[in-house]
């Protein structure tokens, strides 16, 4: 299975606050897709095996400013936003050699790292191969 579904897959905080819409990019049991049409009403007991795939530019709308402000010095913050996740970002990979991917980050691919991000930086979770651990416990 593709690495960037399984993290998805298993980012339960994430799939439990997704408002399907046009479009999304899904993990079905026949493997990834795209709905080109609306969700129906009560989706999840119709397709319980269908997972969302954000899009990066999805999961860059999840990084609030108040989740930028640690790791982005408050005098950048600006009206370019996109630019400041992207400083953010930047930071966070800087301190991520550094912590639990330290060897790794490399094998990742761009959505992963971003997804990566957002689960450490609202969850404080980060991925162990095959799960999202609490990176709360870890030293």
């Amino acid at each position: 299975m593709d690495q960037y579904i399984l993290m998805c897959r298993e980012a339960k905080e994430i799939q439990e606050g997704w408002e399907p819409k046009r479009g999304d990019q899904v993990s079905e049991f026949a493997g990834p897709t795209s709905f080109p049409w609306a969700f129906p009403p009560r989706w999840k007991e119709s397709f319980p095996t269908t997972h969302w795939l954000p899009k990066i530019e999805d999961l860059m709308g999840m990084i609030l400013p108040e989740h930028m402000a640690a790791l982005v010095p408050i005098t950048t913050i600006s009206t370019t936003f996109g630019f400041n996740r992207i400083l953010a970002l930047e930071r966070w990979l800087d301190c991520a050699h550094e912590g639990p991917y330290k060897h790794n980050i490399s094998q990742f691919k761009a959505n992963e790292i971003w997804l990566l991000f957002v689960m450490h930086t609202l969850y404080k979770k980060s991925w162990s191969g095959n799960a999202w651990e609490s990176s709360e416990t870890k030293n």
